[in-house]
Parts: structure tokens; sequence; C-alpha cells
């Protein structure tokens, strides 16, 4: 990578001079024939001054005289050219304030561009390094790496590529331009198939181009490969599909019209409705704009429509926020993934006291958020009381050490510290989480969480935290106080989607709250976007600025006055990262309106900004119905009042009962066919395996793994075109040219990879036959080994269990014999017995 050094900067200078030059000619020639009087003339003696360079151009705008007064009643020059001399005059006034115009900034301007690239050089080695020592790497990290490994050794890419035969990438049009560079060293010259849609790139803020995928398209036609358009739209009403038609073309040359596609129409209803209201009154608590879509959603509620069939769209989680107290205080069903704040939740924060007290007792905060709980809890009167006997003794004893104390006479709190104390004793003995669960077997926590939320969304939560607390006790060296601690002040955890909700254990029948980047890819037959009237954030110029194109980065300076100084670089890239913005601003729109399957409501403020969404729409906003070519769409003006729903939702309505959680003994046992042949042999104590040993045998089950595939493949078969590569290819040869075992026969009719669950005395079996058929002499289960013949003895152990969970379960004959196949393909040998 280069730096935009004195030299661009000099060229950009030459450059804009140039264009000021011919513009203020231009303007000069029109200004001589138009301005007839004295004053006029006196200001056109000193515009038409040249300039050539920063101080040129300093001296012509100080010593520029003052503009003579203008009157559009009554015009003393020409109003367009006076509109222009105005914009150029502002024009120059923009570029005096660029410092970096300036020659005398640019000697400083390179020195720090080398200190940075001297900088970068030292530290980013020891960087990476570290964060691949720590395991740290974020996906934009390995990504990274993947690209140095491609280029210093491109034959990597190629020796991957032909371990595959077709390539199938979807959403091609959230792919960045990395993730290009990166696939096309993994496919080569592979068949492949791509499908997207450069309508619904929406993810310019992970480094997706919509550009992309046209790109794809042009390369595969290029190499004789065929391009699909699928054009018809299946999701929404006629009416709607009409709609989209006529606006999106309109606001962007990517968007095409869609075919009607099967649905049935609704002529009657309008294809969408747009609610213009007032501005907000000081003090309000709800906006008129939230208050009146949750109107209309309590209509719809009321005149018959599931919840689970409205959805609520917003780009912003600001407002689905007042969106969810509102809805909540007018008892309307709502649920929001979008803002679940999981590790702030009420149920989360619980158990996260608890699982840091048993950890530390001396961490007073948890202990006191503890004792004010409902599960242990003490009246604050008392709370204070021991506080202020702690602090009286001043000595180095624990609130919890003085709590145990007090709990021998005093009857609250011996209730609490004795179910404390056995917690804390099932922790050190069981792990936290084992004590956890015992908590909630013996505490009314889980049956709260269900009175409070009827879709079970709390208790999920609760089941995710101890299952991820659970997996950390398992990670070897783990300090599980660091890890809650990490909790506690970051909020940050190795969880897939760590903010959100777990998934609830009753499927809520409620109105969907989401961004609009959540709703991709679903769809509702009622769909509300609001805060049409507002605008997105766009980019503003960066300290560091990179241009993809050119590879050329660029660092923002401050001036003599502390202002910062952005490159020519720095401002051109902004400027296109902000056209960007603005196009996928509009794809964004399209996805949410998009969603709708039989009605959309559209909601702004009147006095909503030039940028926003709905001053932008080619649509009349003059209150009343309004056609367009196949349809009709209504604007209306007026605010709806909203009173509490009396509806009950279905997960409102569902039958309280008791909730057991303390698992009965007489539950069987659930064990796999493995642990059960294991179990049956002598234990014997192994050593450690080193780091090499376990590598080896990380790599010797990732090929049993791939092994089994392949033969699983070959059931069903209906041709002896075997089409594998080594080290397979002589291995199936082998297995399929069997006549004894007849292989070919019972490949034909058997069934690969057989599950099965079956209660064998006080035990719940579970497993997978390789494969097994039934012939019509006798039955045959076939187990495929990749190991040594050494130990066929498990292997037909294994085959025993098989045969008698098939006899249980009463999945083939009765009375014809089993024969079992240990078959060993890679050694090209196969045992049997007939039992």
């Amino acid at each position: 990578f280069s730096w935009d050094n004195s030299q661009n900067i000099n060229e950009y200078s030459r450059k804009l001079f140039r264009d000021l030059n011919a513009e203020h000619q231009d303007l000069v020639a029109r200004l001589d024939q138009a301005a007839d009087s004295n004053s006029w003339r006196k200001f056109f003696d000193g515009f038409s001054c040249s300039f050539s360079d920063f101080e040129s151009l300093q001296v012509w705008r100080k010593e520029l005289p003052k503009k003579p007064n203008f009157s559009n009643e009554k015009p003393s020059l020409d109003p367009v050219l006076h509109e222009e001399i105005l914009e150029f005059r502002k024009k120059i006034d923009d570029h005096l304030k660029q410092p970096l115009l300036n020659p005398n900034t640019w000697e400083r301007f390179d020195e720090i561009h080398r200190l940075f690239r001297k900088l970068s050089e030292s530290v980013i080695p020891t960087y990476i390094q570290n964060k691949m020592e720590s395991g740290s790497m974020t996906m934009s990290d390995l990504e990274i790496m993947t690209i140095k490994v491609l280029k210093e050794m491109p034959e990597s890419g190629v020796s991957f590529s032909r371990a595959w035969d077709y390539w199938m990438v979807d959403e091609y049009q959230d792919t960045s331009p990395v993730q290009v560079f990166i696939l096309s060293h993994f496919i080569q010259n592979q068949p492949h198939f791509v499908v997207g849609d450069p309508q619904q790139s929406i993810y310019l803020f992970r480094g997706a181009r919509s550009e992309v995928f046209h790109g794809k398209i042009k390369e595969i036609e290029e190499k004789g490969g065929t391009f699909s358009r699928l054009e018809k739209n299946y999701r929404s009403r006629q009416e709607l599909v009409h709609f989209f038609n006529y606006i999106f073309p309109q606001m962007h040359e990517v968007f095409t019209p869609a075919e009607l596609g099967s649905f049935e129409t609704q002529a009657s209803e309008p294809a969408a409705t747009v609610t213009l209201l007032p501005a907000d009154e000081p003090e309000q608590k709800y906006s008129y704009e939230l208050m009146t879509v949750l109107a209309q959603v309590s209509e719809l509620l009321e005149s018959g429509v599931p919840a689970d069939r409205i959805a609520i769209l917003s780009r912003k989680n600001s407002l689905l926020e007042k969106l969810v107290h509102c809805a909540k205080d007018y008892k309307i069903p709502v649920q929001s993934p979008s803002v679940s704040h999981y590790w702030k939740r009420r149920e989360i924060l619980d158990l996260i006291s608890l699982t840091h007290f048993l950890l530390n007792s001396f961490n007073h905060i948890s202990l006191l958020t503890l004792l004010r709980s409902p599960w242990f809890y003490i009246s604050d009167q008392k709370l204070s009381y021991l506080m202020n006997l702690n602090e009286s003794r001043k000595s180095t004893l624990s609130i919890w050490s003085v709590a145990c104390e007090l709990s021998q006479n005093d009857e609250e709190f011996q209730k609490s510290i004795s179910l404390l104390k056995n917690l804390k004793e099932i922790a050190h003995q069981f792990g936290v989480s084992i004590a956890l669960i015992e908590f909630l077997k013996k505490s009314d926590f889980l049956r709260a969480d269900r009175q409070i939320d009827p879709t079970g969304r709390r208790e999920a939560n609760i089941w995710k935290f101890i299952s991820e607390l659970r997996s950390q006790e398992k990670v070897p060296g783990q300090n599980l106080i660091e890890y809650v601690d990490a909790i506690i002040e970051t909020e940050n955890l190795s969880l897939d989607q760590a903010e959100a909700d777990a998934a609830p254990v009753v499927e809520p029948n409620r109105v969907s709250l989401m961004t609009i980047h959540a709703s991709k890819g679903l769809q509702f037959d009622h769909v509300f976007v609001v805060g049409l009237g507002g605008r997105d954030a766009i980019s503003r110029n960066q300290l560091y600025t990179f241009d993809e194109e050119s590879h050329i980065f660029s660092i923002a300076l401050k001036d003599e006055d502390g202002k910062m100084m952005f490159s020519p670089l720095a401002i051109k890239t902004t400027e296109k990262i902000r056209e960007r913005e603005n196009d996928e601003s509009w794809r964004v729109l399209y996805v949410a309106l998009t969603r709708a399957r039989k009605t959309l409501w559209l909601s702004s403020v009147e006095e909503a900004g030039q940028k926003s969404w709905i001053q932008n729409l080619p649509l009349r906003l003059d209150e009343g119905d309004h056609s367009i070519e196949g349809a009709f769409y209504r604007v209306q003006k007026k605010t709806l009042e909203l009173h509490e729903l009396h509806l009950r939702s279905q997960a409102d309505s569902l039958e309280m009962k008791p909730l057991e959680h303390s698992l009965s003994s007489a539950i069987p046992q659930r064990v796999s066919v493995t642990s059960q042949v294991q179990a049956s042999k002598t234990t014997q104590i192994r050593p450690t395996k080193s780091l090499q040993d376990k590598t080896k045998a990380l790599q010797k089950a990732q090929f049993g793994t791939l092994a089994h595939k392949v033969f699983e493949s070959l059931t069903g078969l209906r041709s002896t075109d075997i089409g594998h590569r080594e080290p397979f290819k002589n291995a199936v040869t082998y297995t399929l040219s069997l006549e004894d075992p007849p292989m070919q026969e019972i490949l034909k009719v058997g069934q690969a990879e057989w599950g099965f669950a079956v209660q064998l005395e006080d035990k719940i079996l579970q497993g997978a036959i390789d494969l097994w058929a039934e012939l019509d002499q006798a039955i045959y289960i076939v187990d495929y080994k990749t190991g040594s013949s050494e130990y066929s003895e498990s292997a037909f152990e294994q085959m025993k269990i098989y045969s008698q969970a098939l006899k249980k379960i009463g999945a083939c004959t009765s009375g014809k014999p089993h024969i079992l196949v240990a078959l060993y393909p890679f050694e090209e040998k196969v045992l049997i017995r007939k039992i």
C-alpha cells in the first residue's frame, strides 16, 4: 500500500485549479456582457482577476469587491447568472478551508504518513501473532489471513479447489470484494452456481457491495455460462406488486418490475396506506406516530387477524424499544427479538448474581442482590442491620460470614442462608451449573418466569445461560470468576447472537417488532413500516481512510487551530461511501415493503426531512385515494386514539399448571451403543495423549467420517459408475465387487445410517446402523470400518446390539437369520458371522 502523498495532492490541486479557472472564465465572459450598471462593473473588475494557485486564490478572495444588492422582484442581473456567482464564491470558500491545498502543509503530511507506515510495519506482525496465539481471531481476521495464504501459496487454493466437484453460493448479493477474492481461488475453474438479488443488497456495513453481483453476471456471460432472472412475485397480492412496480423503478435503475404471481387479488383494498402525522407535543409520553400505528394494529387484532401475521418494521432499534413499551401499556401482545438485550434481562441478571456468589462469596454486591431478590428474600431493614453490624466490628469478616452468624438465631436469615450454603456445597462438589439446576428445583424461579412470560422465552433464556456456563466449565483452565466478571463488565460472551433471546418454549402468537435487516427473508400478511420521515446517518470523513481501488491510505492531520485536515483522497472516498449508502437506503426500503403479502402501512411525520424516504417517494401526499396503474393507494392525515386491547393472545390463554422440574428416578437413562460396548470392556487407565497424538487422532476421526459419507452415498445404487477419487476409489471398487455378502443387492434395497432409539431393560439405547437390508433368505447388518481388523470383536458386539434393536422395534421379519458383516474396505477384508 502507498499513501496519499504530496505528489498526489499536487496533481489534485492542479486539476482543481484547471477546473476552477475554466468555470471562472465562463462566468467572467457572461458577466462582462450582462453587467451594465456601475456597481456591477466595479464588481466585475475584481471578479475577473485571475488566480493559478492557493496563494493567488487567497488574494483573489480577499480583494473581491462586495457584491451589489440583488432583488428578485427587480433583478439588476440575470437571476440564473447571479445564483451561479453565489455558488462559485461558496465553492472557493470551501476550497480555502482545505489546508491541505496549501503547499506549506505537504511536507508535514508526508512525514506523518511515513511515520504511520513505519509504526504499522513494526506493530502489525506482533498484533497478528498475539491474536493467533490467543485464539481471538475475528471473522474479518480470518478473511485477511486466508487472503495472505492464497497470495503467498496460491497452490493451496488450487489444491482445495480440486477437492470439490461443484459449488453453489447463496445470497451472493451480500458478498464483499474480499470474499469474492477468496471464493475465486477456492472455486478456480470448477462448475458453480450463484443465486441472489442485487435489489436486496443491504449489508454495506459488513463490506458487501451490490456491484459484486452485477460483476458476477458479466463474468458468467463472458465465460459462456447462463444467466436466469426469476421475475415473478408469488408473495404479495397483485395490487401490492403493481405498487412496487410503480415506485421503485423510478427511484433507481437497479430496480426492475416484477411479474404477477398467482396470489389472489383484493381490488377493493388500497395497495398501501400512507399515514402522515403532526409533530409531537412537548412532554408527550408516546408519539402520535407510534400511537396511531398501534391503534391500526389493534383494529386488525379486534377483527380476528392472528397477531403472528402482523409485523412492524423500523430502521432503528430505538423506535422499536418505544413501541415495545407503548404496546405493553396498552396490552397489545408483541415480541421483539431485535431489542432483546439478553444480558440485561432480569432473569439473567439474577442468575449472574447467583453464579458470581457461588464462585466468590466475598462479592458483597452479588450477595446483597440475592438477599434482596424474591428467591432469598430478606427485608431491607434486616439487611441494613447486617451492614451496620459488619461495619461496627471493623473486622476482616465478610458480610457473608456475618450473615451466616445471624442465621443461627434469626428465622428470616436462616432459611435463605441455609439454601445458599447448600448451593455452595453442590457447586464445590459438582460444579456451578449443577448448583444452578438445584436452585431451579428448590425455588419458584422457573414458575415465576412462566407466570410473567407465558411464551416461555424467559425460561428458554435461563436454559441458554446454564448451557453456556456448563460448556465453559468443561474448558481446560477456564477461570469462571474472570469469565463471569467479563459478562458483568463487557456483556460479551463467545455465544452466537449473544445479545439475542433464546427460542421460546411456546411459539408466541404476538405481533413481531423487528428491524428491517432482521426481517429479510420473512413475510407477513400485514406489514407496518414506521419512521419514513427520518433519515439514515451518513458517513463522515474518518481519521484513517483506505481506497479499495487504488490501495492508497490517508491519515487525517490537525491544523494549527486543532481542526482536522482531510486529504483529497479521504474526501473523495467518503463521497463514494455516501453515494453507496444513499443507494442502499432505497434497497433497505425495498426489502421492508416487499415483506407484505396482503396490506402495507407506511407512516411518517408530516414535517419530514428533505432526504427522508417519504419526501423522495414518487407519491402524491395530499389526503385521499390516488390511482396508479393496476392499483390505488390511500393517504390519511389523522391520529387514531389507542385504547387498551381486550384480547388475550394464544400464549396468554394457556392453562397455567405447576411445573415439575425434578427428574423421576423411573425415567430410563439414555445411552449410546458405543458407550454400551465400552462399558462391557475392562477399564484401563490410558496414558495422556500428547498434542501430536491428539492431532493424529483428530485426522483419523475426520477421515473416518468422510469415508462413512462416501459409503453411505452408495445406497440405492443404480450403476457401478464410481466417480470417486483416491483414496476411496479402490475401497469402493472392492466393496462393490463382493459376492459374499451380496453387496450390490444389499446396497440397492438397504437402509443407510439408520437411526433408532429403543428401550432395552432400564435404558433407552440410541444408535445408527451403517447399513442393513432384508433379503429373501436373511437380514444383513453391515458395519463399515476404517480402522484395523484386529479390533473386530468390538464391531461384532455393536452389531449384536443392532440386531437386538431391529427385532425389538419390529423393523424386520422375525425368524430369518441375522448375518453380521464387519467390512474393512481399505484393508480389502470382510469378516462374517451368522446369529
